[in-house]
This record gives structure tokens, sequence and C-alpha cells, in this order.
């Protein structure tokens, strides 16, 4: 090749750009991957979440710095177990204090709507929840914490 001041990128020839993927919305993310999720239960395969579906639960769990800092130790290390959770594709998780098993933010998306039950990481903003459960939990900025 002749010496040039422009990068090789700029030079191939017939070079195409990626084709622009049409945006997917939740229930379609959601709906691909319980089919994937169902063909490796089926095939024996250890449970691989679809990229978007890992991306979409990430996205749900992810915490300002703000809102972070004002969480006490035990809250954070339940922020650093559920994240790290839906980071390695797990449905739940153990939860530091009591020893139970808590769902992912994961988990519960592929449920598709609020059960109702006033799970932690709901993320559907705990619309089935009844007033009375709401009166007890609250919002810290990374999940639904239980009032004292």
């Amino acid at each position: 090749l002749a010496k040039t001041s422009v990068p090789l990128l700029f030079v191939e020839k017939d070079r195409k750009l990626p084709i622009k993927l049409h945006v997917r919305d939740e229930k379609d993310i959601i709906n691909h991957a319980l089919k994937v999720i169902e063909e490796q239960k089926k095939d024996g395969k250890t449970i691989r979440l679809p990229y978007n579906m890992w991306k979409l639960a990430m996205d749900k769990c992810q915490i300002s710095y703000n809102d972070y800092i004002k969480l006490d130790p035990l809250s954070r290390d339940i922020v650093q177990a559920h994240w790290s959770a839906v980071k390695n594709h797990h449905l739940f998780y153990t939860d530091p204090k009591t020893k139970l098993f808590v769902l992912t933010v994961t988990s519960l998306l592929l449920n598709g709507e609020c059960c109702g039950r006033s799970c932690r990481h709901c993320p559907y903003d705990h619309v089935n929840v009844s007033e009375a459960m709401k009166q007890k939990t609250f919002w810290n900025g990374a999940f639904f914490d239980k009032l004292d």
C-alpha cells in the first residue's frame, strides 16, 4: 500500500458499515430470551441469557453514585451481590444477611409482569402489590427495602 496519512480503516475498498439493527422493545427481548432459555434447557446446556436480555437486566440494576453512598453497609452488600449475580447470568442470589435466596431483576423481568409479592428488585415498580404491602417498603435508590 502506498504511504498515506489516512488510517487503513478508511482506505479499504468496498467497506460497508454495519447494518443498523431495529430497536427491540422490552417485551420482544423477554420473549426471545424465554425461547432461548427453553432451548438451552431442552438441550441440557447451562443457561446463558441472550445479550439483549443480559443488557436489559444490567441496565435495570444500575445505581447512581449519590444513591450508593447513602446506603448502609448491608444494603451495599446487597447491591454488590445482586449486581454480581446479574452480571454472571444468575436468576437468584443469596442474601448476605439472611442467607435466603432472592430473585434477581433478570428472573423478575422474565416473569413479564409484577407478581404482587413485593419483590426486592421488582422492575415493574410494584404495580400489582397491595397498598398494605407498599406501606412496608420504600425505594432506597437501588432496591425496595423493608421499613424497620
